[in-house]
């Protein structure tokens, strides 16, 4: 796989702390600290995370942190 390619570069997920989807955000390219830390300060996720009590990130199946860590 390419840096280039997104085929197989999975999406960010920020789920409740029941598991349940509130936000998937497709990849663009590989992910950076940058991106993520953009996306994830982004107001939709903030309100998010407000209305869920806290959430977990993914990328993929991967868990990547959470707001109660």
């Amino acid at each position: 796989m390419s840096a280039e390619s997104t085929d197989a570069v999975p999406p960010l997920i920020l789920r409740d702390l029941g598991g349940s989807v509130l936000l998937e955000v497709p990849a663009d390219g590989a992910w950076t600290i940058e991106r993520l830390v953009g996306l994830l300060g982004s107001p939709r996720a903030c309100e998010c995370v407000i209305d869920a009590f806290g959430a977990d990130v993914f990328i993929g199946k991967e868990w990547i942190g959470g707001t109660e860590v």
